[in-house]
């Protein structure tokens, strides 16, 4: 991935950060910007401790979400995207 993508989704993740944005949004964003999987075909699914999945286009990758006064302020993922096992098409998660 360029650099400039890396930077415009920061910035992205600070704006949405601001508000009150659901942590499964940035998730989804964070999946497009490591993946470039359109976001229409990203599932994501809530795991114990502020933890999210994401699964679209053959990939799966888990994300920590740092949630403070009702309000997502940032989403890391944990490590590089895998192959999935689950079809996200099938499961999607709005």
């Amino acid at each position: 991935m360029n650099g400039w993508r890396r930077i415009l989704s920061s910035v992205a993740l600070v704006v949405l950060g601001s508000g009150c944005v659901l942590p499964q949004d940035i998730v989804r964003q964070r999946f497009t910007a490591d993946t470039s999987c359109a976001e229409a075909q990203i599932a994501v699914k809530e795991l114990p401790g502020s933890a999210y999945r994401a699964d679209g286009c053959g990939l799966s990758a888990t994300y920590v979400c740092t949630v403070e006064d009702g309000s997502t302020k940032a989403c890391v993922r944990e490590s590089a995207p895998q192959p999935s096992t689950v079809d996200a098409a099938s499961n999607q998660a709005h």
